[in-house]
């Protein structure tokens, strides 16, 4: 039995098999679009509005776990205030950050129209609280270089001493929605979760103790995206679950998921 909250989505996608699915077909169609064909293309997706306190669930033929949305986790797993208080702190905190260590501005086909976004949104660049810029924070693996295994990314422990105890503090801070992925991670997937955080746990010092300040934590990377318009893309070598988080004020625009067709409005 399980017991959904009020308002909460369950869907069955009868057409898709994540054993055998081939998420590059769907994203061929999109990555040779410009930026408003991609949004026009999107008009198009079934438009699912999440009340406050429930969750989406896509599964596919097999009833397996797609794709999860939660309204407002924060307030799920904190309370209203205090949930409010986290995602507030954790946006100032990356905000200070990225005055002090600006992020740098990515070149890739990810970020093909950046530049024009930028043109077009002048107020992003130029106020003297903006930037914009990407930081990867945590284990990666280099890309042409997969036999090297994981590495630490350059963001992590390329900085300099004044930036090196503002990093140690804000990764400290990290606690708190490490916690909150762990959780939501659980409950979407415990065993997956485990073997997560087994791993990184699992770690040689020197390769966690630069970036993770949790006995929680279930991803070995961070993207943080600061004011960054990013391509259609598909990462390589992830395990099956990834988890994004908006921390900003974003208005005009809605989460899209392509594969499953449907858009929502936060």
């Amino acid at each position: 039995m399980m017991c959904l909250p009020l308002g909460s989505i369950v869907e069955v996608f009868f057409n898709i098999d994540i054993d055998t699915y081939t998420r590059q077909t769907k994203l061929d169609e999109l990555q040779d679009l410009t930026l408003s064909e991609v949004e026009t293309t999107s008009e198009n997706y079934l438009p699912i509005q999440v009340p406050p306190g429930g969750f989406y669930l896509a599964l596919d033929c097999h009833l397996k776990r797609l794709f999860v949305l939660f309204s407002d986790p924060y307030s799920l797993l904190y309370g209203p205030e205090v949930g409010k208080s986290v995602q507030t702190q954790f946006r100032e905190n990356i905000t200070d950050y990225a005055s002090i260590n600006p992020p740098s501005v990515p070149n890739s086909r990810r970020h093909k129209e950046y530049e024009q976004w930028l043109l077009e949104n002048p107020d992003l660049c130029f106020r003297p609280e903006s930037r914009c810029g990407v930081f990867h924070w945590g284990l990666w693996t280099e890309r042409g270089h997969e036999s090297r295994g994981p590495v630490i990314t350059p963001d992590t422990n390329q900085v300099g001493a004044r930036v090196r105890a503002h990093q140690h503090d804000l990764f400290t801070s990290f606690r708190n929605i490490s916690y909150l992925k762990r959780f939501l991670l659980g409950a979407i997937e415990k065993s997956q979760r485990d073997e997560m955080q087994n791993t990184i746990q699992s770690l040689r010092p020197r390769y966690k103790e630069p970036w993770c300040k949790s006995n929680t934590e279930c991803f070995s990377l961070r993207a943080c995206l600061v004011n960054l318009l990013t391509q259609p893309h598909l990462d390589c070598g992830d395990v099956e679950w990834a988890m994004l988080a908006p921390f900003g004020n974003i208005t005009g625009a809605e989460f899209c998921i392509a594969d499953i067709e449907r858009r929502f409005v936060f």
